[in-house]
């Protein structure tokens, strides 16, 4: 065609487009919005805005097959649990009864899949590879009393929202094959639909699916605005891909140039050519019994005449230019998890920052507001299980403690803390002080500790003048000794 209309050139152009992102494992269904996209044919926020059900659940697959299989992928995910997560998470309820109602929830071991540190990391990984948390939550004794399952993901085919509200999710469809090759469909109803929306509601059950009772399902999404969440990963996969596509081509040129090392130059003729040959190659060449002219052995030596010389050949591998465009891709890759390339080894300054105390301000603020959602995650389903069990709403109060994201610099605030106690002596055998530096040492329960320390003390009422000045004095020099020694230990 010709004018403003699409050339034979367009249309391959198009076509090979088309098979790189087939290639990539998209599904059809997307294929020709986004080849249309990558020719610059669409304009800027054009396109159907909503990535659907069959590409979500492909994009899906080949996250958890990156995070099995891609470094990048596994690396991120790492990061992701071990700063959210840490050592573990600890909770404790404030009221007396809540507090046995909490261990007989959190710690059964009925529960363990869910809630043991094991649990935890899973459930980290699992809403960052999938962009979804699906929390099944059975009621009842059937299984010993409230237990929480872990849903597929994948398995979920549907969300049910309100007709007059599609931010309000009513319940969920489910299908999947159980162990007798039965296709099942369920219909759980959403933990916070309310119970007089759902008495009219029961219409917008598909009929094919069957209504569980004594089950609701909590349900999280990641990375969306929409019903269905998407994967962590999703930004990434594609420029993780071409980071290991070309550290496999700068392996390639490595073996490559390790094929030649040396040179021997010879004054003569082809002869002494072939001599030399014969010299170097292995026995094994002409003979299949006995190895008669093995390798040498590293850090031998050679020895020549005048009329022959054995030089190291010259290679420029182009490493240093292939380290700044492999920066790049790893830039591309981190950009989309929000990390910056020296948390994947990458850069002069990576291994300075892989033993800093501090943390950039907007990747800390991104752990930071994670945790709160996990923990948000954790109260509603606790705060389910005190409704159940009938813990009055005004005992429902629970600390949910996620570790430090940043080890703190314990000699430096021990040095503070020590100033601190000079400014303001009254700190001194305060439980204040004590609980920042059972805090700093990573003490996961210091209230616990002080408790402890105080049933075990003196109980003959207020100590002389002379005593509480010595107990400042007595504090001041073991923080200043405390530093001096963690500082020391550095070195």
């Amino acid at each position: 065609m010709s004018g403003n209309g699409i050339t034979r050139n367009d249309l391959a152009d198009l076509y090979s487009e088309l098979v790189n992102i087939a290639e990539a494992g998209l599904s059809s269904s997307g294929l020709l919005d986004l080849a249309i996209d990558s020719k610059g044919w669409d304009l800027l926020g054009g396109g159907p805005g909503v990535v659907s059900a069959m590409d979500r659940k492909s994009i899906v697959k080949r996250s958890r097959q990156a995070a099995v299989y891609d470094p990048l992928s596994v690396q991120t995910l790492r990061i992701w649990r071990v700063f959210i997560n840490g050592r573990g998470i600890k909770v404790k309820a404030e009221d007396e009864r809540a507090e046995e109602a909490l261990d007989a929830f959190w710690n059964a071991p009925r529960n363990r899949s869910v809630f043991s540190t094991d649990g935890v990391n899973d459930n980290v990984d699992t809403l960052n590879q999938d962009g979804e948390l699906a929390f099944a939550i059975f009621t009842g004794t059937k299984f010993g009393g409230t237990t929480v399952r872990l849903l597929d993901s994948l398995e979920i085919t549907g969300v049910v929202t309100s007709p007059d509200d599609l931010k309000m999710p009513l319940g969920y469809t489910r299908e999947y094959t159980d162990k007798d090759n039965h296709v099942k469909k369920l219909f759980y109803w959403d933990m916070y639909a309310p119970e007089e929306i759902k008495r009219s509601a029961e219409g917008a059950i598909p009929k094919e699916y069957e209504e569980q009772d004594k089950v609701v399902v909590h349900f999280s999404t990641a990375n969306t605005r929409w019903q269905r969440g998407n994967p962590l990963l999703t930004p990434s996969l594609d420029w993780s891909k071409a980071y290991r596509k070309f550290m496999a081509a700068r392996h390639a040129i490595q073996l490559a140039m390790s094929e030649f090392v040396k040179k021997h130059s010879l004054k003569g003729g082809v002869q002494d050519v072939l001599n030399a040959v014969a010299f170097h190659q292995s026995g094994h060449a002409t003979s299949a019994e006995t190895e008669n002219n093995p390798p040498r052995t590293p850090g031998s030596t050679w020895v020549q005449n005048e009329a022959s010389d054995l030089t190291t050949i010259k290679q420029e591998t182009g490493a240093s230019s292939a380290q700044t465009d492999g920066d790049m891709l790893l830039q591309m890759t981190g950009v989309g998890v929000g990390l910056p390339p020296h948390y994947y080894g990458s850069g002069k300054s990576a291994g300075n920052l892989s033993v800093a105390t501090t943390m950039e301000l907007p990747i800390l603020k991104m752990f930071q507001a994670e945790q709160e959602i996990y923990r948000s995650i954790y109260r509603d389903l606790i705060k389910y299980e005190f409704e159940q069990v009938g813990i009055p709403e005004d005992a429902h109060g629970v600390d949910i403690d996620f570790p430090e994201i940043v080890i703190k610099d314990v000699p430096a605030l021990l040095l503070g803390l020590s100033n601190a106690v000079k400014v303001a002596p009254r700190l001194a055998g305060t439980e204040v002080l004590e609980m920042f530096i059972l805090s700093a040492f990573g003490i996961q329960d210091p209230a616990a500790v002080i408790e402890a320390l105080n049933d075990e003390g003196d109980e003959d009422g207020a100590e002389p003048p002379e005593a509480s000045q010595a107990k400042v004095v007595r504090a001041v020099e073991t923080l200043q000794q405390l530093a001096a020694e963690l500082r020391e230990s550095e070195r």
